[in-house]
């Protein structure tokens, strides 16, 4: 990635920039020590010190700047990243334990989640637990949500979550950013299937 301006990216740019947010992310979200970095309790780490870092990883980023990082994330990745007084964190995701990013509210009924369609049977009986994350991560963009889901499966699955039923049942939910929302679990009786595939076709 060169040191241009980067508010309308060419196909090699933007192919370099998704490479460099997944590797934000995965700093962030899961493996900050390896990069020499350290979180704090609501995720947030020295920018400078990440940049360092980005420049050491590949070549194609060794002139990256941190003017460069700030204008990518306030552009067209703001609901995953956020920067303030010099310092960077993700805003959901993270598996490194006792970071907590989201704030406690309200959410809008429903919310939606993208999985997979193996897991789909044991989700309807035993509800939506965080698995290999900290907390289950729920969406109000139904496009997002099947967006992850078939990043992850050629058959994704889309289910709705009745929030107003988790939450009379004591579910407490987080607001991670603008379309994202988070809890420890949802129970069963509150998750249907939305979107899955095979059925769709057969109807």
């Amino acid at each position: 990635m060169s040191t241009k301006d980067f508010s309308t990216p060419n196909r090699d740019q933007k192919r370099s920039e998704r490479s460099l947010i997944r590797f934000l992310c995965q700093a962030l979200r899961h493996t900050p020590w390896q990069f020499g970095i350290v979180l704090d309790a609501h995720g947030w780490s020295d920018l400078d010190k990440l940049i360092f870092a980005v420049q050491r990883c590949r070549s194609e980023w060794a002139l990256m700047t941190r003017q460069q990082v700030e204008h990518m994330i306030a552009c067209r990745h703001r609901d995953r990243l956020e920067i303030s007084e010099g310092r960077i964190r993700a805003l959901y995701g993270h598996s490194v334990p006792d970071v907590q990013t989201a704030t406690r509210g309200i959410p809008p009924n429903p919310l939606f989640h993208g999985t997979k369609a193996c897991w789909l049977n044991e989700i309807l009986t035993y509800g939506l637990r965080p698995m290999e994350r900290q907390l289950v991560h729920l969406t109000t963009d139904f496009n997002y949500a099947l967006r992850v889901a078939t990043t992850t499966d050629t058959t994704p699955v889309v289910l709705t979550v009745d929030t107003e039923r988790a939450t009379h049942d004591g579910t407490e939910f987080w607001k991670a950013s603008r379309h994202v929302w988070q809890v420890q679990s949802i129970p069963a009786f509150c998750v249907t299937t939305t979107f899955r595939p095979q059925a769709d076709a057969m109807n």
